[in-house]
């Protein structure tokens, strides 16, 4: 475990070395707690920073509690993860670049989608088939959310502030993300409770149609 943080030691001292003799000349703007501030009130970054946020969520309750959950109703925790990484890799090196074309909300709220169904699909626990579905579901929703969202994030600021706003983008999925077990800690919910599912079902849904009707006049001006 301490591997990562010598990486990242290691990583810092390379970068040190090699921009040591950067161009500082160039002028880059301040960053504040106020710079922070602003692009946390602006309202284009409201709709951006809730969907990542709960992207967090769904992805913080899979990476910490779904294998638990499936082991403690003695489902083998490979049936959801393997086809969850295959579904993950192969859509972000094939899927994307063929869905392209599409509407930024309709991607997003067909993610989302994709993302209910796997936790419903979980929630069933009938047989190992629907996990695996589930896997290909969440792998493919998430891998679709995540990349598109930055770019729509990035795309809506000026290049001057654009590196607030990835920042504060990130910090929002990792609010999501830590939230989940602060959140299931505080419930003292155990293991094997589908209460949390019902939870992300509803909140996955709940956000595909918010995207869907938040964004719906930019969704009929692409089209057109």
């Amino acid at each position: 475990m301490a591997l990562p943080g010598l990486l990242a030691l290691l990583t810092l001292i390379a970068l040190s070395i090699i921009f040591k003799g950067f161009d500082r000349s160039s002028k880059t703007p301040a960053i504040s707690l106020h710079s922070y501030y602003q692009i946390l009130c602006a309202k284009r970054f409201h709709a951006l920073g809730l969907g990542i946020f709960s992207i967090g969520v769904l992805w913080g309750f899979v990476t910490g509690y779904m294998a638990l959950y499936l082991s403690q109703h003695n489902f083998s925790v490979g049936l959801f993860f393997l086809p969850m990484s295959l579904a993950l890799f192969g859509s972000r090196f094939g899927l994307l670049g063929i869905l392209g074309g599409f509407s930024r909300p309709i991607l997003v709220a067909c993610s989302f989608g994709l993302m209910a169904c796997a936790f419903a699909l979980v929630f069933s626990l009938h047989s190992p088939l629907p996990i695996i579905i589930s896997g290909i579901c969440f792998g493919v929703g998430y891998s679709l959310s995540f990349p598109i969202l930055s770019v729509w994030v990035s795309d809506s600021f000026d290049i001057d502030r654009r590196p607030i706003a990835l920042s504060a983008f990130n910090a929002s999925f990792y609010c999501g993300i830590f939230g989940v077990p602060s959140l299931i800690g505080y419930l003292a919910l155990p293991p094997n409770s589908s209460y949390p599912l019902l939870l992300l079902i509803a909140l996955a849904i709940g956000m595909g149609i918010f995207f869907s009707i938040a964004f719906k006049n930019q969704v009929q001006q692409r089209q057109a």
